[in-house]
């Protein structure tokens, strides 16, 4: 029975896998609104009895996209701060795991806009972005809650208002380089994005230490 269980599970999983590879590949060929239901049935070869199963609707199975995405990007960040490290080489390691999730697909930044966009227009999708930002944001106050009991961030910051400012300058970022990719770097503007979050965020200013090239942190690579 245990055995019989574990198979069904696989197979659950795998098949809402394949649903979402599939809408993946059609939604960046074609966009959201250029994708059927059909035609995600016949990417993912399976039946429309199966996908329903899984996914009630196509806007479902782009919340799941979503949320997805904003898991993956979360867990990036958490990963990269480290307790032994200073808030200026955190905070780097963060937007810099932020945005190496972001660069991972060279697709999904192009989406993620597609998505914001149909998300100012459809009250579903705005709810799904807005479940997605809000475990972004969770996170980042929870480092920033965390860097003032270590005494290393003020106490007088709003962590979610400080976690809100954080993503709408990596968003601004995001936008102005989907714009015009030529005229921007990102690798060039992470350090000093770093270097302005960790002047809003200290407790005491920042030292040259504190300021050191982003490439000697441990654990990271170079630009």
């Amino acid at each position: 029975m245990t055995n019989a269980m574990g198979l069904r599970e696989r197979r659950r999983i795998e098949t809402r896998r394949l649903i979402l590879a599939a809408a993946y590949t059609l939604f960046r060929r074609r966009g959201y609104d250029g994708t059927s239901v059909d035609e995600i049935l016949a990417q993912a070869r399976i039946s429309k009895g199966s996908l329903y199963h899984h996914f009630p609707s196509k806007e479902s199975i782009f919340a799941a996209i979503v949320a997805e995405r904003g898991e993956r990007c979360s867990e990036g960040m958490a990963r990269a701060a480290d307790p032994r490290a200073t808030l200026h080489e955190n905070v780097h390691s963060i937007v810099r795991a932020s945005w190496d999730a972001m660069r991972a697909d060279d697709d999904w930044p192009r989406l993620q806009m597609e998505f914001s966009l149909l998300a100012s227009r459809e009250a579903w999708a705005r709810e799904a972005q807005a479940a997605s930002y809000e475990q972004c944001r969770k996170l980042i106050a929870g480092f920033i809650e965390a860097g003032q009991r270590a005494g290393a961030v003020r106490r007088g910051i709003d962590p979610a208002a400080a976690a809100q400012l954080f993503m709408a300058l990596s968003d601004g970022l995001l936008v102005q380089w989907q714009t015009d990719p030529d005229a921007l770097d990102p690798d060039e503007l992470i350090p000093p994005m770093a270097d302005m979050v960790s002047r809003y965020l200290a407790a005491t200013p920042p030292t040259d230490e504190d300021r050191r090239p982003a490439n000697t942190v441990a654990g990271l690579d170079k630009p």
